[in-house]
């Protein structure tokens, strides 16, 4: 089977990149992964993502094309795929993140997957009671392979790692959101440490967080643009992680590091056990042998 892997952009990118080893036969389809300032931005960006699908569809004739996640390009892709009659894989439908625009885009990815692989039991149940059609497997994160790939020792430090997106179903406006966290975050910093900024995502109104991160002085640090190994590496030797990435709820308990959990974009997220390092393992048997599933997580 010739997979097409979607990405638009680092995070999904570094997600796909261990599954891509597994799949003989695969292709990348990449979006772009700019930043939107406001929702006229966010539309157009989806509208660009599903002319640039299609395209690479026409060219690349895949089997199948596989999607992480819940971006709103990836939506539009998606739609595009569908209209093409090619069959969509999906890995991490079913989660619940209640303040933001991407639950609803998440869930609409699932309506359209013909296979569906699910982070934990509870995102598997969620799809159950949708009543999606397709195959439910649960097999765990690929976030969580990548992040076992390599050994890290938890060594606690100072410095308070801030990770915050916009609340994009929010009636407060992103500055308010982030001078409000920043505050948080001096309020919490231990003696001596630093706030390391990691930077927004290119949702509605992540460009003004950034930019107003940026403009604060000492305590505070930017560092955008690390890949995900360096992003770990920096959570295993930190106080803590603050904000309201996905992170804090996938990633942090496996490096045993608090998040200090702010505002309603992870609301609904299960805070369970999101993999054995095992994921790319069985979604790949999925792909390339259809009729015969994997064990799923226990």
């Amino acid at each position: 089977m010739k997979v097409a892997l979607l990405t638009s952009g680092r995070h999904d990118l570094s997600y796909l990149t261990p599954l891509a080893k597994h799949l003989p036969d695969h292709v990348w389809f990449t979006l772009s992964d700019n930043k939107c300032e406001d929702d006229l931005r966010v539309a157009c960006k989806a509208a660009g993502a599903m002319g640039w699908a299609t395209k690479l569809i026409y060219e690349h004739k895949p089997d199948c094309m596989l999607v992480i996640g819940d971006r709103t390009e990836t939506l539009a892709a998606c739609v595009a795929a569908t209209c093409m009659k090619v069959p969509i894989a999906h890995v991490h439908g079913g989660d619940v993140t209640l303040g933001a625009i991407d639950n609803v885009c998440r869930h609409a990815i699932s309506q359209l997957a013909r296979w569906h692989f699910c982070a934990n039991p509870q995102a598997a149940e969620v799809l159950r009671r949708m009543n999606v059609p397709g195959d439910i497997h649960t097999t765990g994160s690929p976030a969580i392979d990548l992040l076992m790939a390599k050994p890290r020792q938890r060594v606690q430090g100072k410095d308070i790692v801030l990770a915050y997106h916009p609340e994009t179903l929010s009636v407060i406006p992103p500055l308010d959101q982030i001078q409000h966290v920043a505050a948080i975050a001096r309020a919490r910093l231990p003696e001596g440490g630093k706030i390391i900024c990691v930077g927004a995502n290119p949702d509605a109104g992540g460009a003004q967080i950034n930019e107003y991160l940026a403009g604060l002085g000492d305590p505070f640090v930017m560092r955008t643009g690390m890949q995900s190994d360096e992003y770990w590496d920096l959570l295993a030797g930190c106080y803590a992680l603050l904000g309201n990435s996905s992170s804090g709820v996938i990633e942090c308990p496996s490096l045993g590091v608090p998040f200090i959990e702010i505002g309603d974009r992870q609301k609904g997220r299960a805070r369970c056990s999101y993999g054995d390092g095992r994921a790319c393992e069985r979604i790949a048997a999925v792909l390339n042998s259809p009729g015969r599933a994997p064990s799923a997580l226990p």
